[in-house]
């Protein structure tokens, strides 16, 4: 399926660093985290994924909260605003095990909504506020200022301005929370059509490549019909006029075919057929093209060019082969074949001129004793 873009409901930036890198690093993960969750609803995953990526919160949250708890400590160790924050830490660690142990099954709209608030306000308000505190407290106290004086420092630098700071982000990110739902919502919908559409294009030019084959290929044997053996040798007697190259065309009609057909049926006649074709294309060249024509005719495209001697141990091997017993459903049958020979240019300078003088001297073959091949000259 396509890969879809999603939009952060959480976006991060500059305004969110606290100063010290090893906590704000670990901020962009929660941060990508909730993101992730986001992403995991409105791309309508299972809820055991749902599931997971709380757990994965969870387990990060805890992780983080430990680190921060250290360097906390460091400064504050007997400060109440510690504990303070380190039960802030527990509380949060709770909501989100609370969370998943909520639903069995995939969240409502309304029960997203309430989840992804409760991330995004509570992780605006630990950072911007919580952690912020704390990092401006750290700061005046590595500036020399004292533990109480440092306190004051930051409660001051946290009041008026930053209060009004921290509310007006709290609403900028409800905002954009719900701004990137639903457009993750309407991006994830307009994938799954384009998807949609894109399976039936493919369904479609399937098909349209099955008519094709069939158009040009004969339905039981799978060779080239008619119409494109003379397209396929049309187009290498443009070359062999240039080259002035001789090609040989081979009309060949089953002896006995009919026989076999009129007493086994045409399920029984129809396997002959696909069997001489598999015969008939091994004893070819690769570069050779064997069609069927109609019935139990067939038609032999030499496309190398030819001499007599090689044209004629061809059609030796053809004759051989299709004198060969054939093992089918009912048993061995045998059956003969007789081949009628033009050339190019000797015979015709067209498809067509050279089929019906192939076929001519087929049927001159077939009058004087079959399983026999005859160029067309010397049927005349």
């Amino acid at each position: 399926m396509t890969k879809v873009k999603q939009v952060d409901i959480f976006p991060w930036n500059k305004s969110l660093e606290t100063g010290i890198d090893k906590i704000d690093e670990q901020h962009k993960k929660l941060v990508s985290l909730v993101n992730k969750i986001a992403c995991r609803v409105i791309s309508e995953a299972t809820p055991e994924m749902f599931n997971e990526t709380l757990e994965e919160l969870a387990a990060y949250t805890e992780y983080h909260f430990s680190t921060e708890e250290e360097i906390w400590s460091t400064y504050f160790p007997m400060d109440t605003g510690l504990k303070a924050h380190i039960k802030a830490h527990k509380n949060f660690v709770n909501s989100v095990v609370d969370l998943k142990s909520s639903y069995s099954s995939k969240p409502s709209n309304e029960a997203i909504e309430k989840i992804l608030s409760l991330l995004t306000h509570w992780l605006t308000h630990h950072i911007l506020d919580n952690d912020m505190r704390m990092a401006l407290t750290i700061g005046s106290i590595n500036a020399g200022m004292s533990l109480k004086n440092a306190q004051e420092q930051a409660d001051r630098q946290m009041s008026g301005v930053m209060s009004i700071i921290l509310q007006t982000s709290l609403l900028m990110y409800d905002s954009i929370r719900f701004s990137a739902l639903e457009l993750n919502r309407e991006v994830h919908a307009r994938a799954k059509v384009e998807e949609k559409l894109k399976k039936e294009i493919l369904k479609r030019q399937k098909i349209e490549r099955e008519f094709e084959y069939l158009a040009l290929h004969d339905e039981l044997t799978e060779l080239p019909n008619r119409r494109f053996f003379e397209k396929l040798c049309n187009a290498a007697l443009l070359t062999a006029k240039r080259a002035n190259h001789k090609h040989a065309i081979l009309f060949l009609d089953l002896d006995g075919f009919k026989n076999i057909n009129d007493l086994f049926g045409h399920n029984v006649g129809d396997e002959l057929l696909v069997s001489v074709a598999k015969r008939l294309k091994k004893c070819v060249r690769e570069s050779d093209v064997v069609a069927r024509m109609g019935g139990d005719e067939f038609i032999i495209f030499l496309a190398d060019d030819c001499k007599k001697e090689g044209v004629e141990k061809i059609s030796s091997e053809i004759i051989s082969l299709i004198s060969s017993p054939f093992e089918l459903i009912t048993g061995d049958v045998n059956i003969g074949g007789s081949v009628g020979i033009s050339i190019y240019p000797d015979d015709g300078d067209n498809v067509g001129s050279l089929l019906q003088n192939a076929d001519q001297a087929m049927y001159e073959a077939k009058r004087s004793g079959k399983n026999k091949y005859l160029f067309y000259g010397q049927s005349l």
